[in-house]
């Protein structure tokens, strides 16, 4: 996987990709190697309970935070609260951190933005 992601990196000229590969495949494996801690993370929001919300189908009605800062909207995104407790709380920081840092970033204030957060 990684040769084919570095023939396509060399082909399109991404030099600056391509370092950032070689600095990952050296840190791979090694004491302070953050993919394992980050699979385990990932692993547990690939979940039945929540497909729905990465869904990506043509039925699919992908929300972006980043609407927040164009439209006047409001969003409920309701988690289940029995079985995947974990995955829910890591949902909520993700959440609560793209919220933050949109709302943070944003020009224009005439737009109301609010989170809620019920856990």
């Amino acid at each position: 996987a990684l040769a084919g992601l570095r023939a396509t990196l060399e082909a399109a000229g991404q030099h600056a990709m391509l370092r950032e590969l070689e600095a990952r495949t050296r840190q791979a494996g090694g004491p302070g190697d953050p993919a394992p801690a980050l699979a385990d993370r990932v692993a547990l929001l690939d979940r039945p309970a929540f497909a729905g919300f990465f869904a990506t189908g043509p039925e699919a009605r992908p929300f972006a935070l980043r609407s927040l800062g164009q439209y006047p909207l409001r969003v409920r995104v309701d988690l289940p609260e029995r079985g995947h407790a974990e995955a829910s709380r890591l949902l909520t920081r993700l959440l609560l951190a793209q919220f933050t840092a949109i709302t943070a970033a944003r020009t224009d204030t005439t737009l109301f933005a609010c989170l809620v957060l019920d856990d």
